[in-house]
């Protein structure tokens, strides 16, 4: 049996079908091959939401265009990120840990980095809010839109998985 597609859906496959492979190029090569992928989705979803709007012709050149701005909607969020994480570890107190009885010096500062680096960006941000930014979880709860108690417990496996990690590391630093 044979489905019928309307003629916008058809409209849509083409210009897809056109501009997928010149889409993925752009965006990899501008903001990486993992925003490369959320930004060719974003580019395709104001495709099929504005595709009344797209001058025929130069539909390419179109698409393109959209995928340039959703790039640099990238850049901008991805510089604000960093910004405020540069912000908040100014911010931070200065903290080192000497571990004279092993005779090495472990900076407590580079652990907590590591360790920031191997949480997910959801951790990351909750990790932000709570930890450094010390707002309680009701606070958090409100800014999400969840109840207080799922906030509660991610914090509490966020403390866990970070105190395993510190933990490793210190071992590490000191064998």
């Amino acid at each position: 049996m044979r489905s019928v597609r309307s003629s916008r859906e058809e409209k849509f496959e083409l210009v897809y079908r056109e501009c997928l492979r010149d889409v993925k190029t752009y965006a990899w090569s501008h903001v990486g091959r993992s925003d490369g992928d959320d930004v060719v989705n974003a580019t395709f979803m104001a495709v099929w939401q504005r595709l009344d709007e797209i001058p025929w012709p130069s539909r390419r050149a179109w698409v393109l265009g959209v995928c340039r701005n959703h790039c640099r909607n990238r850049w901008r969020t991805n510089r604000r990120f960093a910004a405020l994480v540069g912000e908040i570890e100014a911010a931070r107190p200065q903290v080192e840990t000497r571990l004279t009885s092993a005779g090495f010096d472990v900076d407590a500062r580079a652990l907590v980095g590591a360790a920031l680096e191997s949480l997910s960006v959801k951790d990351r941000e909750l990790f932000v809010l709570a930890l450094w930014l010390e707002m309680s979880p009701s606070e958090i709860a409100a800014m999400y839109g969840v109840p207080d108690g799922a906030v509660r417990v991610r914090v509490h496996r966020l403390r866990e998985r970070l105190a395993r990690h510190l933990g490793d590391e210190l071992r590490e630093g000191i064998a």
